[in-house]
Formats: structure tokens, C-alpha cells, sequence
């Protein structure tokens, strides 16, 4: 037994036997080391850049090695993604085959709340790896989103509690970034809405503060549209 060699190192040895008589003789032998019997996932790039909705920048790189963490050069296991830790689904391409003893995910998609998360990489009857802990950021803008509902509506006076309207990504995290307008219209209803109308978000959040209804008593609902992305209707 010879410890600590390389994978995939040549080396040259020498071998001796010495007889009753108290001569030596002497041979040379070279050898090629190979790394041993694949046993568990390594993760030689770390998953990061995750925004809700989005691929990941920086898409993980996981590796099949030996005990000692030498790459299984032979080995062409499948490798799982999953979610370890965090809440929110994974998507893309999370079952990988390794090429050469290596699994490269390419387009893998993280969506949920805002928060910290981690993956685990599982390769077939093998031991799994787990990532760092990375943030999950806000998505892109897609929606909005209504925080207070309008209501204590009398006619011809400003509603008691004006809405507060959020605009999200698909996942529904405040996209902080935002100052689009909103646009709050009447969705069912008889009758006229004025005051301030079109109101542009805040860090994400439009604030409404002078809302009028005027028009025959009954039901109504508002709609409040920002630019370009998915209308929300009040209660």
C-alpha cells in the first residue's frame, strides 16, 4: 500500500529481494494511479445570483469523487437538484448526467419568497452535496398587487381607507426598484372616481390618498392597472 498518490499520475518504483546468500536484486516498475470507487457529490462552483423567477447567474458545477475527493473521471451518474433549505420550487434542468465525473447545470430557476435558501446535489446511490446558504433578491415586475383594500366608501367623499397598492414579481415579493404608475379605475359599479387617480410607486409602493366615488349607491370594485404589467381588483 502506497498513501497519498495522485489520480492519474505516472510513477516509477523500485522493488528489491535480497537472498540467503546476501545479494540484491533490483527491478523498476512504473505505474499509472487511478482515482477509487466514486462515492459522493463535491461542488466545485456554488449556485448564486438568484432573483425570483430568473435563472441564476452563476449556475452550480458539481463534481464525482472518490473518499479522498478525486474526480471519477469514469463516472457518468445522474445528479439532482433540490431545494434543501428555503421556501419556493426549483426549475430547469435539475437532473444532470455527468460527463467525465462532472454534472453542469445550465439554466436552473429559483422561485419563492425573498430569503435565504440552499440546494442539495444527489447524485444516484451516492452521497448528496449541499450549497452555501445564498439569498434569493425580487424578480422582475410583473403584477400588481393590493396591500389595503379600498373601503368606508360615501358618495361624493374620500374613501376613509384609501388602498395601498404593491407591485410584485411572479412570486409576489415587492419589486423595491419600481416608481411605474397605477392607474386606479372603476372595475363594476355606477359612477365616478377622481382625485388623484395615477399615482407612481415608491420603492414598489403606490399610495393612494384622496380617492373620490361618486354614483348610485351599491357595489363596486376597483381596478388598479400599472404600466405594462397585470391589473389588480379590489375586493
Amino acid at each position: 500500500t502506497l498513501p497519498g498518490l495522485t489520480p492519474s499520475t505516472t510513477y516509477h518504483a523500485k522493488t528489491f529481494l535480497v537472498n540467503l546468500a546476501g545479494t540484491s536484486y533490483g527491478a523498476e516498475i512504473s505505474f499509472t494511479t487511478l482515482a477509487g470507487a466514486p462515492t459522493q457529490a463535491a461542488i466545485t462552483t456554488e449556485p448564486s445570483g438568484a432573483a425570483a423567477g430568473t435563472a441564476f447567474t452563476t449556475q452550480p458545477v458539481i463534481r464525482i469523487t472518490d473518499l479522498s475527493g478525486n474526480t471519477v473521471t469514469t463516472s457518468t451518474v445522474n445528479v439532482v437538484a433540490s431545494i434543501a433549505s428555503g421556501t419556493g420550487t426549483l426549475s430547469g434542468t435539475t437532473t444532470v448526467a455527468a460527463v467525465n465525473g462532472v454534472a453542469t447545470f445550465t439554466n436552473l430557476v429559483l422561485s419563492g419568497a425573498s430569503g435565504n435558501f440552499t440546494l442539495a446535489f444527489t447524485p444516484t446511490s451516492l452521497t448528496a452535496a449541499t450549497s452555501n446558504s445564498f439569498a434569493l433578491s425580487f424578480g422582475t415586475a410583473s403584477k400588481a398587487m393590493i396591500t389595503t383594500h379600498p373601503s368606508g366608501a360615501v358618495n361624493g367623499v374620500a374613501l376613509t381607507t384609501q388602498p395601498l397598492i404593491r407591485i410584485t414579481d411572479a412570486s409576489g415579493n415587492t419589486v423595491t426598484s419600481s416608481t411605474v404608475n397605477v392607474v386606479a379605475s372603476i372595475a363594476s359599479g355606477t359612477g365616478t372616481l377622481s382625485g388623484t387617480t395615477t399615482v407612481a410607486a415608491v420603492n414598489g409602493v403606490a399610495t393612494f390618498t384622496d380617492l373620490v366615488l361618486s354614483g348610485t349607491a351599491g357595489n363596486f370594485t376597483l381596478t388598479f392597472t400599472p404600466t405594462s404589467l397585470t391589473a389588480a381588483t379590489s375586493s
